[in-house]
């Protein structure tokens, strides 16, 4: 919503459509998630598409999302260490910094989401 022009999250998933088509969201914290994020990144693979993955900070959520899709896509395992380096040591390449924690990886992985969030 930060980035919307009327500061609402409405506006900014028509903002994102009308620059890349079809916007969907995902909330991490809800069963199933990883698999529906991955079925994304799989879609736009095999049409030849490009993918934007974004979240409110530009970080965190997106990081893991990408770090999974190396995983499956190019490490080919489960090891979430690696994919969390792999996704880091990019930063020289593109000049984006993308920094997954390993434990939320992990726990992506194993529970197909993460833990529900806890407001205090």
């Amino acid at each position: 919503a930060q980035r919307s022009p009327d500061a609402t999250a409405a506006g900014f998933d028509a903002a994102l459509e009308a620059s890349f088509g079809e916007v969907a969201r995902i909330s991490l914290h809800q069963p199933g998630a990883g698999s529906a994020a991955l079925a994304a990144c799989e879609a736009a693979k095999a049409a030849k598409e490009k993918l934007l993955v974004t979240c409110a900070d530009g970080n965190r959520f997106t990081s893991l999302v990408l770090a999974q899709w190396l995983l499956k896509d190019y490490i080919g395992s489960d090891n979430a260490l690696e994919a969390c380096d792999s996704l880091r040591s990019r930063y020289r390449h593109t000049g984006v910094k993308r920094s997954a924690a390993v434990d939320e990886l992990e726990q992506l992985l194993a529970d197909d989401k993460l833990a529900s969030q806890l407001l205090l």
